[in-house]
């Protein structure tokens, strides 16, 4: 394995961090939450690959589009913001929006109005007096 350069390092950090690992534990290739599962048949093939590529001169977009044609899209931290991808990227904050609403309608609906805590005022205590003494019984 070829040393790299202090420059092709930060990009072998940088682009492992935009890169998982295939090997199911979902976790990256490079980076502080690189994978770290025991005897990951996956990530030593994945790595030197890597440095192969960034010492081979290629660009960081040439070097993506390189492993998911290997490896396919799920390779990928976060997915393209096009096509039908464009959906992860929308979807959290619609469900947020709509959660959002949905609260927003219940607290509405469910509130106590706030006249009904509020003493009587002597006009509406007289037209109370008037209204109960029409259906009261005469003695």
């Amino acid at each position: 394995m070829r040393q790299l350069s202090p420059i092709g390092e930060a990009r072998y950090i940088e682009l492992g961090s935009e890169l998982m690992c295939i090997c199911g534990d979902r976790q990256l290739l490079a980076g502080p939450y690189a994978c770290n599962m025991p005897g990951c048949p996956s990530i030593g093939g994945m790595r030197a690959e890597l440095r192969k590529l960034i010492a081979d001169g290629k660009t960081n977009d040439e070097i993506r589009a390189a492993f998911v044609e290997k490896y396919g899209i799920k390779v990928l931290a976060a997915p393209p913001t096009e096509g039908f991808s464009i959906t992860a990227w929308l979807t959290p904050p619609a469900a947020f929006a709509v959660g959002l609403f949905v609260i927003a309608s219940y607290i509405r609906k469910h509130r106590v109005d706030e006249r009904q805590n509020q003493p009587i005022d002597g006009y509406d205590q007289s037209r109370i007096d008037r209204e109960l003494e029409k259906y009261s019984p005469k003695e």
